[in-house]
């Protein structure tokens, strides 16, 4: 299966199949398609920049303590798990998530390694209460 990346056009080619679709939605109310698609685009790009930026800082983690690159991938697994379960949903602790990816055969201590310098992440990313009340 091919991989798919973000491109420069992937932006305003997601903004305008939205829009497309908005407009049968609204029975052609250009209007709110229109803002119908911004907010679903602007959700999209905030909700794949957390991801993108968690493994961003991750990586160098991964480089210097030695982890192989064939593994990478298992341990972008174990990020996007980990921001999905413990910082979106909040339906399971880090440790559950660190047990779990343990028990699949990844290092603990570069699991938890990663794991503190990705919550660096969620704590400028999430909201505090008073602002997502506001």
């Amino acid at each position: 299966m091919p991989r798919k990346q973000e491109g420069i056009t992937t932006a305003i080619r997601y903004r305008i199949k939205a829009y497309k679709v908005a407009l049968g939605l609204t029975g052609g109310n250009e209007r709110l398609a229109e803002e119908y698609a911004n907010s679903l685009a602007e959700a999209r790009a905030q909700g794949i920049g957390v991801y993108r930026v968690a493994y961003k800082e991750a990586k160098p983690v991964l480089m210097r303590l030695g982890v192989p690159s064939a593994l990478h991938g298992l341990y972008k697994a174990f990020i996007n798990e980990l921001i999905n379960k413990v910082q979106r949903r909040r339906i399971a602790t880090a440790d559950e998530i660190i047990d779990k990816w343990t028990k699949l055969g990844l290092d603990p201590a570069v699991l938890r390694e990663v794991s503190e310098s990705v919550v660096q992440i969620f704590v400028e990313e999430t909201p505090s209460t008073a602002e997502r009340v506001a």
